[in-house]
């Protein structure tokens, strides 16, 4: 038999920022500055639920109600060998149509240098990346389109090429019996290279002519290192519909922008990042980088336009960021954090994270910032009378 204070719990810890002006978590905060929540989790599964703004409550799955699912956080699952898993709600069908809906969702947080409050600082520092990871910089967001690297991908559901239900391949009459013209050189030849396509409810466009269009409102700038494209996102001039730049007809994938990669005899290790947000800070605007790896020297990631070679031009990105680094022996690109306000992070997409005893792990959601770690009841205990929590995550 275990005694109880020998049973191995799961402590969280939550920091919320007592301010309500950022969507955020701002590492930049002291610890005066966040109201601090401490509870343990003793059963099978709980469930971390959002009643408020920023109030947390955890709730056992079994007591919850199904409509309160809706504020669902995360879920803390235990198993028969005590082992404690974080489990995010699943994301359906991430594109760049719902991006938003992942800043509450899991991230694991890549450690920094920061003196401010080294404690915020758990993770252990070195990240290596994978194809389809979800990165933020900062409140912009980019997937690992494309990695030349040899690894396993992790598994996630992206919606690259979204499905246009309505297009054709050659000459016909709409549903209303009117023959179909493009907008954009009013004509009506199409075929299955050039197909007339009605992206919206508004109108029909040949796909090389919205293609022509979105190459003239596409700029690049580019060194050694990077290929950087800034795609202006055209809009349906009656729908304010955002045209895609990648989508499906049928079983065919077609690409409005052409993306200059190294070629293969080149050798060169090289990876894509593709930005998924709808809007960044100065316009409706799509960026793509191609950055290869052609030495030792770090790929740096920020703001300012003279020290870096990937830019961002967002307020939550810092003048120096963050910066991949080649390790070219054991063939892996991995991901490291600057010191900075808002910090570099890495979606959850597997949705699990199991914590080993004694081992802290960093998680954020939203602007909420958490602490989990495996520890015998006896431990929580003489933390809790040495740290009085002004407002306890209450369970049930």
């Amino acid at each position: 038999m275990i005694l109880v204070d020998e049973k191995l719990v799961l402590k969280i810890s939550f920091k919320i920022p007592k301010s309500l002006a950022l969507s955020l978590y701002d590492f930049s905060l002291k610890k005066s500055d966040c109201y601090e929540i401490n509870t343990v989790i003793e059963e099978s599964t709980y469930i971390i639920i959002r009643m408020g703004k920023d109030i947390l409550r955890a709730e056992r799955q079994n007591d919850i109600e199904s409509k309160s699912m809706e504020k669902l956080l995360f879920r803390i699952k235990r198993d028969s060998d005590f082992n404690y898993l974080l489990e995010n709600p699943s994301a359906i069908n991430i594109s760049e149509y719902n991006a938003e809906s992942l800043n509450d969702k899991l991230w694991y947080t890549i450690n920094s240098n920061s003196n401010s409050d080294k404690s915020l600082f758990i993770n252990k520092e070195d990240y290596f990346i994978c194809q389809y990871d979800i990165i933020k910089f900062g409140n912009i967001k980019y997937i690992v389109k494309e990695i030349t690297i040899e690894n396993v991908p992790k598994e996630i559901n992206f919606e690259f090429y979204p499905s246009i239900q309505t297009y054709y391949f050659s000459k016909n009459n709409d549903e209303k019996g009117k023959e179909i013209i493009c907008e954009i050189c009013n004509k009506s030849e199409c075929n299955e290279d050039n197909p007339i396509v009605k992206f919206c409810s508004c109108n029909y466009i040949h796909f090389n002519c919205l293609k022509d269009k979105i190459s003239k409102s596409t700029y690049t700038k580019e060194n050694e290192k990077v290929k950087n494209y800034y795609i202006n996102h055209l809009k349906c001039g009656t729908c304010d519909y955002i045209f895609p730049i990648h989508f499906k007809l049928g079983e065919k994938q077609y690409d409005l922008i052409k993306i200059e990669k190294p070629s293969t005899d080149s050798q060169i290790d090289y990876i894509i990042l593709e930005s998924i947000e709808k809007k960044i800070f100065y316009g409706n605007m799509k960026l793509i980088h191609v950055i290869q790896f052609k030495n030792d020297e770090p790929i740096k990631i920020g703001r300012k336009n003279d020290n870096n070679d990937v830019i961002i031009c967002d307020p939550s990105v810092s003048k120096e960021h963050a910066y991949f680094k080649y390790d070219k022996n054991k063939k892996r690109i991995l991901i490291k954090n600057i010191s900075n306000k808002f910090g570099t992070s890495v979606f959850i997409k597997n949705g699990k994270n199991f914590i080993k005893e004694d081992e802290e792990i960093q998680i954020q959601t939203g602007r909420i910032m958490f602490k989990a770690q495996k520890i015998k009841m006896k431990k929580f205990n003489e933390f809790k009378k040495k740290n009085k929590t002004k407002y306890p995550l209450p369970n049930k």
